[in-house]
Protein backbone atom coordinates (compact mmCIF):
# COMPACT_ATOMS: atom_id res chain seq x y z
CA UNK A 1 0.00 0.00 0.00
CA UNK A 2 2.92 2.35 0.07
CA UNK A 3 1.95 5.16 -2.28
CA UNK A 4 3.60 8.35 -3.44
CA UNK A 5 2.67 10.61 -0.54
CA UNK A 6 0.83 13.27 -2.46
CA UNK A 7 -0.98 10.77 -4.69
CA UNK A 8 -4.40 9.29 -4.04
CA UNK A 9 -5.16 6.08 -5.96
CA UNK A 10 -8.88 5.97 -6.59
CA UNK A 11 -10.13 2.68 -8.01
CA UNK A 12 -13.43 1.95 -9.66
CA UNK A 13 -15.09 0.84 -6.46
CA UNK A 14 -13.78 2.65 -3.38
CA UNK A 15 -15.79 0.52 -0.97
CA UNK A 16 -14.33 -2.72 -2.33
CA UNK A 17 -10.83 -1.22 -2.38
CA UNK A 18 -11.12 -0.08 1.23
CA UNK A 19 -12.19 -3.53 2.36
CA UNK A 20 -9.40 -5.13 0.35
CA UNK A 21 -6.80 -2.80 1.86
CA UNK A 22 -8.03 -3.50 5.38
CA UNK A 23 -7.88 -7.26 4.82
CA UNK A 24 -4.39 -7.18 3.31
CA UNK A 25 -3.08 -4.91 6.05
CA UNK A 26 -4.56 -7.15 8.72
CA UNK A 27 -3.03 -10.23 7.10
CA UNK A 28 0.39 -8.76 6.70
CA UNK A 29 0.98 -6.59 9.74
CA UNK A 30 -1.42 -8.13 12.25
CA UNK A 31 -2.71 -4.74 13.42
CA UNK A 32 -4.76 -5.69 16.47
CA UNK A 33 -4.90 -9.29 15.34
CA UNK A 34 -4.05 -12.64 16.91
CA UNK A 35 -0.49 -12.80 18.23
CA UNK A 36 -0.59 -15.62 20.79
CA UNK A 37 -2.40 -18.79 21.90
CA UNK A 38 -2.06 -20.98 25.02
CA UNK A 39 -3.04 -24.63 25.40
CA UNK A 40 -5.22 -25.85 28.27
CA UNK A 41 -3.73 -29.31 28.87
CA UNK A 42 -4.49 -30.55 32.39
CA UNK A 43 -0.91 -31.46 33.24
CA UNK A 44 1.54 -30.83 36.06
CA UNK A 45 4.03 -29.30 33.65
CA UNK A 46 3.70 -25.92 31.91
CA UNK A 47 1.31 -26.07 28.95
CA UNK A 48 2.26 -25.37 25.33
CA UNK A 49 2.01 -21.85 23.93
CA UNK A 50 2.94 -19.97 20.77
CA UNK A 51 3.17 -16.37 19.69
CA UNK A 52 4.14 -14.14 16.81
CA UNK A 53 6.96 -11.77 17.73
CA UNK A 54 6.71 -12.97 21.34
CA UNK A 55 7.65 -16.03 23.40
CA UNK A 56 4.94 -17.30 25.73
CA UNK A 57 5.30 -19.46 28.84
CA UNK A 58 1.99 -21.31 29.08
CA UNK A 59 -0.27 -22.07 32.00
CA UNK A 60 1.21 -23.05 35.36
CA UNK A 61 -0.37 -23.32 38.80
CA UNK A 62 0.43 -21.33 41.91
CA UNK A 63 1.41 -23.23 45.09
CA UNK A 64 -2.07 -22.86 46.59
CA UNK A 65 -3.95 -24.94 44.00
CA UNK A 66 -3.65 -28.46 42.66
CA UNK A 67 -4.28 -30.44 39.51
CA UNK A 68 -7.35 -32.66 39.50
CA UNK A 69 -7.05 -36.28 38.50
CA UNK A 70 -7.21 -37.13 34.82
CA UNK A 71 -5.71 -35.45 31.76
CA UNK A 72 -8.70 -33.81 30.13
CA UNK A 73 -7.64 -30.67 28.24
CA UNK A 74 -9.42 -28.23 30.54
CA UNK A 75 -6.67 -27.34 33.06
CA UNK A 76 -8.99 -28.44 35.87
CA UNK A 77 -7.74 -27.23 39.27
CA UNK A 78 -8.97 -27.23 42.89
CA UNK A 79 -8.04 -25.42 46.13
CA UNK A 80 -9.77 -22.09 45.47
CA UNK A 81 -11.43 -21.92 48.92
CA UNK A 82 -9.89 -18.66 50.19
CA UNK A 83 -12.43 -15.99 51.20
CA UNK A 84 -10.91 -12.90 49.53
CA UNK A 85 -8.45 -11.73 46.93
CA UNK A 86 -5.89 -10.78 49.57
CA UNK A 87 -6.10 -14.28 51.07
CA UNK A 88 -5.81 -15.85 47.61
CA UNK A 89 -2.67 -13.77 46.94
CA UNK A 90 -1.11 -14.85 50.25
CA UNK A 91 -1.99 -18.52 49.62
CA UNK A 92 -0.86 -18.49 45.97
CA UNK A 93 -4.25 -19.44 44.49
CA UNK A 94 -3.55 -18.48 40.90
CA UNK A 95 -2.92 -19.65 37.35
CA UNK A 96 0.00 -17.90 35.65
CA UNK A 97 1.23 -17.25 32.11
CA UNK A 98 4.00 -14.99 30.81
CA UNK A 99 4.78 -13.16 27.55
CA UNK A 100 8.32 -12.06 26.68
CA UNK A 101 9.02 -9.82 23.70
CA UNK A 102 11.36 -11.25 21.07
CA UNK A 103 14.46 -9.40 19.96
CA UNK A 104 13.67 -6.79 17.32
CA UNK A 105 10.01 -6.39 18.29
CA UNK A 106 7.78 -4.19 20.38
CA UNK A 107 4.58 -5.58 21.91
CA UNK A 108 1.45 -3.46 21.98
CA UNK A 109 -1.30 -5.54 23.59
CA UNK A 110 -4.92 -4.89 22.72
CA UNK A 111 -7.03 -7.71 24.20
CA UNK A 112 -6.73 -10.91 26.17
CA UNK A 113 -9.43 -13.57 25.93
CA UNK A 114 -9.89 -16.43 28.38
CA UNK A 115 -12.71 -18.95 28.65
CA UNK A 116 -13.48 -20.46 32.08
CA UNK A 117 -16.15 -22.18 34.15
CA UNK A 118 -16.39 -23.85 37.56
CA UNK A 119 -17.99 -26.77 39.31
CA UNK A 120 -21.05 -26.00 41.50
CA UNK A 121 -18.74 -25.82 44.54
CA UNK A 122 -15.96 -23.97 42.69
CA UNK A 123 -14.76 -20.35 43.08
CA UNK A 124 -17.26 -17.62 42.28
CA UNK A 125 -14.80 -14.71 41.93
CA UNK A 126 -11.67 -14.03 39.94
CA UNK A 127 -9.29 -11.15 39.35
CA UNK A 128 -6.63 -10.83 36.65
CA UNK A 129 -3.40 -9.15 37.76
CA UNK A 130 -0.30 -8.38 35.73
CA UNK A 131 3.29 -7.48 36.53
CA UNK A 132 6.41 -6.52 34.60
CA UNK A 133 8.80 -7.30 37.49
CA UNK A 134 7.82 -10.87 38.40
CA UNK A 135 5.20 -9.67 40.88
CA UNK A 136 7.45 -7.52 43.01
CA UNK A 137 4.71 -5.04 42.10
CA UNK A 138 1.51 -5.61 40.20
CA UNK A 139 -1.71 -4.04 38.92
CA UNK A 140 -5.26 -5.28 38.43
CA UNK A 141 -6.73 -5.25 34.95
CA UNK A 142 -9.98 -7.21 35.29
CA UNK A 143 -12.24 -8.63 38.02
CA UNK A 144 -15.45 -10.63 37.93
CA UNK A 145 -17.90 -12.13 40.39
CA UNK A 146 -20.38 -14.97 40.08
CA UNK A 147 -18.52 -17.23 37.66
CA UNK A 148 -21.12 -19.44 35.99
CA UNK A 149 -21.22 -23.08 37.05
CA UNK A 150 -23.59 -24.03 34.24
CA UNK A 151 -21.93 -22.74 31.07
CA UNK A 152 -18.36 -21.73 30.24
CA UNK A 153 -17.96 -18.02 29.55
CA UNK A 154 -15.43 -16.18 27.40
CA UNK A 155 -14.07 -13.06 29.09
CA UNK A 156 -12.56 -10.36 26.88
CA UNK A 157 -10.09 -8.20 28.80
CA UNK A 158 -9.03 -4.81 27.46
CA UNK A 159 -5.23 -4.70 27.75
CA UNK A 160 -4.67 -1.53 25.73
CA UNK A 161 -3.92 0.42 28.94
CA UNK A 162 -0.77 -1.65 29.49
CA UNK A 163 2.30 0.24 28.31
CA UNK A 164 4.08 -0.94 25.18
CA UNK A 165 6.82 -3.46 25.95
CA UNK A 166 10.18 -3.42 24.18
CA UNK A 167 12.56 -6.21 23.14
CA UNK A 168 13.36 -8.76 25.87
CA UNK A 169 10.86 -7.28 28.35
CA UNK A 170 8.24 -9.60 29.78
CA UNK A 171 4.80 -9.36 31.33
CA UNK A 172 3.28 -11.95 33.64
CA UNK A 173 -0.44 -12.48 34.20
CA UNK A 174 -1.97 -14.24 37.20
CA UNK A 175 -5.60 -15.27 37.40
CA UNK A 176 -6.55 -15.37 41.08
CA UNK A 177 -9.80 -17.13 42.07
CA UNK A 178 -11.51 -17.40 45.46
CA UNK A 179 -14.82 -18.09 47.12
CA UNK A 180 -15.17 -21.84 46.51
CA UNK A 181 -17.62 -23.48 48.97
CA UNK A 182 -15.46 -26.61 49.14
CA UNK A 183 -11.73 -27.27 48.98
CA UNK A 184 -12.41 -29.68 46.13
CA UNK A 185 -14.43 -27.17 44.09
CA UNK A 186 -12.83 -26.76 40.68
CA UNK A 187 -12.22 -24.07 38.07
CA UNK A 188 -11.54 -25.00 34.42
CA UNK A 189 -9.91 -23.30 31.44
CA UNK A 190 -12.28 -24.18 28.61
CA UNK A 191 -11.75 -24.09 24.86
CA UNK A 192 -13.18 -21.32 22.71
CA UNK A 193 -16.53 -22.03 21.07
CA UNK A 194 -16.60 -21.81 18.18
CA UNK A 195 -13.02 -23.00 17.85
CA UNK A 196 -10.78 -19.96 17.80
CA UNK A 197 -9.78 -19.23 14.22
CA UNK A 198 -6.56 -17.19 13.85
CA UNK A 199 -6.57 -14.54 11.14
CA UNK A 200 -3.36 -14.06 9.23
CA UNK A 201 -1.28 -16.35 11.44
CA UNK A 202 -1.50 -20.12 11.68
CA UNK A 203 0.02 -21.64 14.85
CA UNK A 204 1.82 -24.96 14.51
CA UNK A 205 0.45 -28.27 15.70
CA UNK A 206 2.18 -27.86 19.06
CA UNK A 207 -0.71 -25.64 20.11
CA UNK A 208 -4.09 -27.34 20.13
CA UNK A 209 -6.75 -26.22 17.70
CA UNK A 210 -8.99 -25.34 20.62
CA UNK A 211 -6.95 -23.27 23.13
CA UNK A 212 -8.35 -21.46 26.14
CA UNK A 213 -6.30 -18.23 26.16
CA UNK A 214 -5.63 -15.86 23.24
CA UNK A 215 -3.85 -12.52 22.88
CA UNK A 216 -4.56 -9.81 20.34
CA UNK A 217 -2.29 -6.88 19.59
CA UNK A 218 0.68 -5.78 17.49
CA UNK A 219 4.21 -7.12 17.39
CA UNK A 220 5.46 -5.56 14.16
CA UNK A 221 5.87 -2.18 12.55
CA UNK A 222 2.74 -0.58 11.12
CA UNK A 223 2.71 1.83 8.19
CA UNK A 224 0.45 4.80 7.77
CA UNK A 225 -1.86 4.94 4.74
CA UNK A 226 -3.62 7.32 2.34
CA UNK A 227 -1.11 10.13 2.61
CA UNK A 228 -1.87 13.48 0.99
CA UNK A 229 -0.28 16.91 0.83
CA UNK A 230 -2.38 20.07 0.61
CA UNK A 231 -0.86 23.51 -0.10
CA UNK A 232 -1.92 26.11 2.47
CA UNK A 233 -0.03 29.20 1.33
CA UNK A 234 3.21 30.07 -0.44
CA UNK A 235 5.31 28.82 2.47
CA UNK A 236 3.26 26.08 4.14
CA UNK A 237 1.74 22.68 3.39
CA UNK A 238 -0.47 20.34 5.38
CA UNK A 239 0.35 16.62 5.29
CA UNK A 240 -2.46 14.23 6.23
CA UNK A 241 -2.61 10.44 6.68
CA UNK A 242 -4.77 7.65 8.07
CA UNK A 243 -3.34 6.35 11.32
CA UNK A 244 -2.91 2.61 11.78
CA UNK A 245 -4.99 1.17 14.63
CA UNK A 246 -1.87 0.05 16.42
CA UNK A 247 0.82 2.70 16.37
CA UNK A 248 3.63 4.47 18.10
CA UNK A 249 5.24 7.78 17.19
CA UNK A 250 5.09 8.91 13.57
CA UNK A 251 8.14 10.81 12.32
CA UNK A 252 8.27 12.88 9.14
CA UNK A 253 11.71 13.66 7.76
CA UNK A 254 12.00 16.20 4.97
CA UNK A 255 14.65 17.53 2.63
CA UNK A 256 14.84 20.22 -0.03
CA UNK A 257 15.79 19.22 -3.56
CA UNK A 258 16.25 15.44 -3.20
CA UNK A 259 15.11 12.41 -1.29
CA UNK A 260 15.93 12.16 2.44
CA UNK A 261 18.77 9.68 2.89
CA UNK A 262 18.22 8.97 6.58
CA UNK A 263 16.53 5.70 7.53
CA UNK A 264 16.14 5.18 11.30
CA UNK A 265 15.92 1.40 10.92
CA UNK A 266 19.57 1.09 9.85
CA UNK A 267 21.26 4.35 10.86
CA UNK A 268 23.30 5.22 13.94
CA UNK A 269 21.63 7.23 16.71
CA UNK A 270 23.35 5.89 19.84
CA UNK A 271 26.62 4.43 18.62
CA UNK A 272 25.43 1.30 16.81
CA UNK A 273 23.82 1.01 13.40
CA UNK A 274 20.09 0.36 13.68
CA UNK A 275 19.79 1.53 17.29
CA UNK A 276 17.51 4.54 16.67
CA UNK A 277 14.36 4.80 18.76
CA UNK A 278 11.58 7.38 18.67
CA UNK A 279 12.96 9.32 21.64
CA UNK A 280 16.09 10.09 19.60
CA UNK A 281 14.03 12.53 17.56
CA UNK A 282 12.69 15.93 18.41
CA UNK A 283 10.64 17.87 15.88
CA UNK A 284 9.96 21.42 14.80
CA UNK A 285 7.37 22.22 12.15
CA UNK A 286 9.37 25.17 10.78
CA UNK A 287 11.39 23.53 8.00
CA UNK A 288 15.14 24.12 7.92
CA UNK A 289 15.55 25.74 11.33
CA UNK A 290 18.19 23.16 12.11
CA UNK A 291 16.90 22.41 15.61
CA UNK A 292 15.05 19.18 14.91
CA UNK A 293 17.67 16.49 15.44
CA UNK A 294 21.44 16.18 15.67
CA UNK A 295 21.35 12.61 14.35
CA UNK A 296 20.08 13.65 10.92
CA UNK A 297 22.35 14.45 7.98
CA UNK A 298 22.83 18.04 6.94
CA UNK A 299 19.74 19.65 5.37
CA UNK A 300 17.40 16.87 6.57
CA UNK A 301 14.90 17.71 9.29
CA UNK A 302 12.40 16.00 11.53
CA UNK A 303 9.34 18.19 11.08
CA UNK A 304 6.83 16.08 13.04
CA UNK A 305 6.71 13.43 15.78
CA UNK A 306 3.50 12.35 17.46
CA UNK A 307 0.48 10.07 17.22
CA UNK A 308 -1.84 12.39 15.27
CA UNK A 309 -3.06 12.20 11.67
CA UNK A 310 -1.77 15.47 10.19
CA UNK A 311 1.08 17.96 10.34
CA UNK A 312 1.46 21.49 8.98
CA UNK A 313 4.97 22.28 7.75
CA UNK A 314 5.96 25.95 7.54
CA UNK A 315 8.97 28.03 6.43
CA UNK A 316 9.02 26.53 2.93
CA UNK A 317 10.15 28.53 -0.10
CA UNK A 318 7.64 29.02 -2.90
CA UNK A 319 8.75 27.34 -6.13
CA UNK A 320 11.27 24.97 -4.55
CA UNK A 321 10.83 21.22 -4.46
CA UNK A 322 10.63 19.30 -1.18
CA UNK A 323 10.58 15.60 -0.36
CA UNK A 324 9.10 14.01 2.74
CA UNK A 325 9.25 10.53 4.19
CA UNK A 326 7.07 9.12 6.99
CA UNK A 327 8.25 6.53 9.51
CA UNK A 328 6.23 4.70 12.15
CA UNK A 329 8.09 3.46 15.21
CA UNK A 330 6.87 0.08 16.44
CA UNK A 331 10.13 -1.82 16.30
CA UNK A 332 11.38 -2.41 13.69
CA UNK A 333 10.85 0.93 11.97
CA UNK A 334 8.31 1.07 9.18
CA UNK A 335 8.82 3.58 6.38
CA UNK A 336 6.09 4.69 4.05
CA UNK A 337 5.48 7.03 1.18
CA UNK A 338 7.99 9.34 -0.44
CA UNK A 339 6.93 12.41 -2.40
CA UNK A 340 8.76 12.53 -5.77
CA UNK A 341 8.24 16.28 -5.99
CA UNK A 342 6.34 18.90 -4.00
CA UNK A 343 6.25 22.41 -5.45
CA UNK A 344 5.08 24.61 -2.58
CA UNK A 345 2.47 27.18 -3.52
CA UNK A 346 -1.07 28.04 -2.55
CA UNK A 347 -4.18 27.88 -4.68
CA UNK A 348 -6.03 31.23 -4.82
CA UNK A 349 -9.17 29.13 -4.47
CA UNK A 350 -10.52 27.11 -1.60
CA UNK A 351 -10.39 23.66 -3.16
CA UNK A 352 -12.77 21.62 -1.01
CA UNK A 353 -12.26 18.36 -2.89
CA UNK A 354 -10.69 16.86 -6.01
CA UNK A 355 -11.70 13.29 -6.88
CA UNK A 356 -11.67 10.87 -9.76
CA UNK A 357 -13.09 7.48 -10.69
CA UNK A 358 -13.16 5.06 -13.60
CA UNK A 359 -16.62 4.49 -15.09
CA UNK A 360 -17.03 2.25 -18.17
CA UNK A 361 -13.55 3.06 -19.43
CA UNK A 362 -13.93 6.83 -18.88
CA UNK A 363 -12.08 8.73 -16.15
CA UNK A 364 -14.51 11.11 -14.46
CA UNK A 365 -12.98 13.98 -12.46
CA UNK A 366 -14.88 16.35 -10.22
CA UNK A 367 -13.87 19.09 -7.81
CA UNK A 368 -15.47 21.74 -5.60
CA UNK A 369 -14.32 25.20 -4.60
CA UNK A 370 -15.48 27.12 -1.54
CA UNK A 371 -14.30 30.54 -2.72
CA UNK A 372 -12.41 31.87 -5.76
CA UNK A 373 -10.27 34.96 -6.20
CA UNK A 374 -9.36 36.05 -9.75
CA UNK A 375 -9.81 32.47 -10.94
CA UNK A 376 -9.59 32.49 -14.76
CA UNK A 377 -9.55 28.75 -15.57
CA UNK A 378 -8.35 25.27 -14.63
CA UNK A 379 -5.99 23.28 -16.82
CA UNK A 380 -6.80 19.58 -16.34
CA UNK A 381 -3.53 17.66 -16.60
CA UNK A 382 -2.53 14.01 -16.57
CA UNK A 383 0.68 12.01 -16.38
CA UNK A 384 1.83 8.44 -16.83
CA UNK A 385 4.53 8.67 -14.12
CA UNK A 386 3.22 11.26 -11.65
CA UNK A 387 6.04 13.68 -12.52
CA UNK A 388 5.68 15.00 -16.10
CA UNK A 389 2.15 16.32 -16.75
CA UNK A 390 0.34 17.36 -19.95
CA UNK A 391 -2.81 19.48 -20.30
CA UNK A 392 -5.77 17.49 -21.66
CA UNK A 393 -8.55 20.03 -21.12
CA UNK A 394 -9.50 23.52 -19.90
CA UNK A 395 -12.41 24.40 -17.61
CA UNK A 396 -13.32 28.06 -17.05
CA UNK A 397 -13.38 29.34 -13.48
CA UNK A 398 -15.91 31.63 -11.81
CA UNK A 399 -13.56 34.58 -11.38
CA UNK A 400 -14.46 35.88 -7.93
CA UNK A 401 -16.95 33.83 -5.96
CA UNK A 402 -17.81 33.20 -2.32
CA UNK A 403 -20.15 30.26 -2.89
CA UNK A 404 -19.56 26.55 -3.46
CA UNK A 405 -18.91 25.75 -7.15
CA UNK A 406 -18.74 22.30 -8.70
CA UNK A 407 -16.64 21.32 -11.73
CA UNK A 408 -16.59 18.19 -13.91
CA UNK A 409 -14.28 16.79 -16.57
CA UNK A 410 -14.15 13.46 -18.43
CA UNK A 411 -11.10 11.85 -20.00
CA UNK A 412 -12.80 9.64 -22.57
CA UNK A 413 -9.63 8.00 -23.89
CA UNK A 414 -7.33 7.27 -20.93
CA UNK A 415 -4.09 5.40 -21.53
CA UNK A 416 -3.24 2.18 -19.72
CA UNK A 417 -2.40 0.98 -17.15
CA UNK A 418 -2.44 3.92 -14.71
CA UNK A 419 -2.77 7.69 -14.90
CA UNK A 420 -2.18 10.59 -12.53
CA UNK A 421 -4.33 13.73 -12.65
CA UNK A 422 -3.97 17.23 -11.22
CA UNK A 423 -5.40 20.73 -11.66
CA UNK A 424 -3.41 23.76 -12.73
CA UNK A 425 -5.32 26.81 -11.55
CA UNK A 426 -4.56 29.98 -13.56
CA UNK A 427 -5.29 33.57 -12.44
CA UNK A 428 -6.36 36.42 -14.71
CA UNK A 429 -2.81 37.77 -14.46
CA UNK A 430 -1.36 34.46 -15.70
CA UNK A 431 0.06 33.19 -12.41
CA UNK A 432 -0.69 29.56 -11.64
CA UNK A 433 -0.69 27.00 -8.82
CA UNK A 434 -1.37 23.26 -8.60
CA UNK A 435 -3.73 20.97 -6.74
CA UNK A 436 -2.93 17.64 -5.17
CA UNK A 437 -2.69 14.62 -7.50
CA UNK A 438 -5.13 11.74 -7.82
CA UNK A 439 -4.22 8.37 -9.29
CA UNK A 440 -6.60 6.27 -11.39
CA UNK A 441 -5.81 2.57 -11.75
CA UNK A 442 -7.19 1.45 -15.11
CA UNK A 443 -6.60 -2.27 -14.65
CA UNK A 444 -7.99 -4.56 -12.00
CA UNK A 445 -4.89 -6.69 -11.46
CA UNK A 446 -1.40 -5.21 -11.55
CA UNK A 447 0.13 -8.53 -10.56
CA UNK A 448 -0.86 -12.12 -11.33
CA UNK A 449 0.54 -15.10 -9.41
CA UNK A 450 0.61 -18.50 -11.07
CA UNK A 451 1.55 -21.59 -9.05
CA UNK A 452 3.11 -24.40 -11.10
CA UNK A 453 4.37 -27.82 -10.02
CA UNK A 454 7.94 -26.75 -9.26
CA UNK A 455 7.79 -22.95 -9.16
CA UNK A 456 5.66 -19.87 -8.57
CA UNK A 457 5.56 -17.28 -11.36
CA UNK A 458 4.75 -13.61 -10.71
CA UNK A 459 3.64 -11.59 -13.75
CA UNK A 460 3.57 -7.78 -13.69
CA UNK A 461 1.21 -5.67 -15.80
CA UNK A 462 3.19 -2.51 -14.96
CA UNK A 463 5.99 -0.94 -16.95
CA UNK A 464 8.19 -0.25 -13.93
CA UNK A 465 10.79 -2.56 -12.41
CA UNK A 466 9.37 -4.48 -9.45
CA UNK A 467 10.98 -5.32 -6.11
CA UNK A 468 9.56 -8.35 -4.30
CA UNK A 469 9.85 -9.78 -0.81
CA UNK A 470 8.31 -13.11 0.24
CA UNK A 471 7.46 -13.38 3.95
CA UNK A 472 6.07 -16.33 5.87
CA UNK A 473 3.21 -16.11 8.36
CA UNK A 474 5.68 -15.47 11.20
CA UNK A 475 7.00 -12.34 9.48
CA UNK A 476 10.31 -13.96 8.45
CA UNK A 477 11.70 -13.02 5.01
CA UNK A 478 12.10 -16.11 2.82
CA UNK A 479 13.23 -14.60 -0.47
CA UNK A 480 13.60 -11.25 -2.24
CA UNK A 481 14.69 -9.82 -5.56
CA UNK A 482 13.82 -7.63 -8.55
CA UNK A 483 12.21 -8.24 -11.93
CA UNK A 484 10.63 -6.41 -14.84
CA UNK A 485 7.78 -8.38 -16.41
CA UNK A 486 7.91 -11.75 -14.68
CA UNK A 487 9.95 -13.86 -12.32
CA UNK A 488 9.99 -17.56 -11.42
CA UNK A 489 10.59 -18.58 -7.81
CA UNK A 490 11.50 -22.18 -7.04
CA UNK A 491 9.10 -23.83 -4.62
CA UNK A 492 11.89 -25.79 -2.91
CA UNK A 493 12.47 -22.77 -0.65
CA UNK A 494 8.95 -23.16 0.79
CA UNK A 495 7.27 -25.51 3.18
CA UNK A 496 3.50 -25.89 3.12
CA UNK A 497 1.75 -22.87 4.60
CA UNK A 498 0.65 -19.28 4.11
CA UNK A 499 3.01 -16.68 2.60
CA UNK A 500 2.75 -13.00 1.71
CA UNK A 501 4.38 -11.45 -1.35
CA UNK A 502 5.14 -7.74 -1.08
CA UNK A 503 5.52 -6.15 -4.55
CA UNK A 504 6.80 -2.60 -4.91
CA UNK A 505 7.51 -0.12 -7.72
CA UNK A 506 8.40 3.59 -7.38
CA UNK A 507 4.68 4.46 -7.54
CA UNK A 508 2.86 1.37 -6.37
CA UNK A 509 2.92 -1.25 -3.64
CA UNK A 510 0.78 -4.32 -3.21
CA UNK A 511 0.69 -7.30 -0.86
CA UNK A 512 -0.69 -10.64 -2.05
CA UNK A 513 -1.46 -13.78 -0.07
CA UNK A 514 -0.21 -17.15 -1.30
CA UNK A 515 -1.19 -20.51 0.15
CA UNK A 516 1.13 -23.37 -0.77
CA UNK A 517 0.51 -27.07 -0.28
CA UNK A 518 3.29 -29.50 -1.17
Amino acid sequence: MTLVIWVFCLFESMKILFLFICVIQALFINAQSLIGLIDRDNSLSITNAEGQGVSIIGLSRGPGINKTSGNAIDYNSFGWDESSLSSAIVDGDYIQFTISVNQGFILDLDELMIRIDRSPQGPINFELLYSIDNFVSYSSIYNFQNISSANPQTYTVNTSTINTLTSNELITFRLYCWGATSSVGTMDIEGFIPTYSPYGWQPSNSVSSNPGVAFLGCTASITVANESIWPINVSSVKIEWDNPKCLSQIVIIGKEGSQPSFNPSNRNCNGINGDCISSNFSSISSFGDGLSNTNLPQNEYCVYKGIGDNATITNLVNGKNYYFKIYTYLNPWSDNALSPVLNVSALPVDLISFKGKLNNGIVQLNWQTGFEINNDFFDVQNSVDGIKFNTIGVINGHGNSSQVNEYFFEDINPRLPKLYYRLKQVDFNGSSTYSKVVCINLEKDDFIIQEQLDYVQINSQLSDNVEFVIINSYGIEIDSGKFNKSVKINKNIFISGIYFIKLKTPYHEEILKLGLNQ
